[in-house]
């Protein structure tokens, strides 16, 4: 598993607020969700694409804090190309991650792992964990 210094968490993320590599200004996908949240300015518009089960692509449009953006971006680009189920074990084990510090596979989650400590600040676990509510919903596996 990779590990990283608390330096390198805030590079990572810093990376992904300033320059996204999923953010699309348009909206042009087979699957739309709309998601705020309610405690913050955190908007997030979710485009999917799904083709014999799997997530062929995604993107997002939304505006929030960095913690919010680098988890949305990050996310996504682990979630492409995967099945249906690998999703939702991803994202099991990611909430799990946010929500209990329970981790049963942390090499799933790739660099989502720079999230492990976001709990500490409870003001921004909602902020951490609406990309997978909103995938799960967009997907529709609640």
């Amino acid at each position: 598993m990779t590990t990283y210094s608390n330096l390198e968490k805030r590079e990572i993320i810093y990376s992904h607020y300033e320059k996204p590599n999923n953010f699309l200004k348009y909206q042009d996908a087979k699957s739309i969700l709309d998601h705020s949240n309610t405690g913050c300015a955190d908007n997030l518009v979710l485009n999917v694409e799904i083709k014999n089960n799997i997530l062929t692509n995604a993107s997002f449009n939304g505006i929030g804090c960095s913690i919010f953006i680098a988890a949305t971006d990050i996310m996504i680009d682990i979630l492409k190309n995967k099945t249906i189920d690998e999703i939702k074990i991803i994202i099991q084990e990611y909430e799990n991650m946010i929500l209990n510090s329970k981790v049963n596979n942390m090499e799933i989650l790739g660099d989502l792992v720079i999230f492990e400590n976001v709990k500490i600040h409870l003001n921004r676990v909602e902020c951490a964990i609406i990309i997978s509510r909103s995938f799960k919903k967009a997907l529709n596996i609640e």
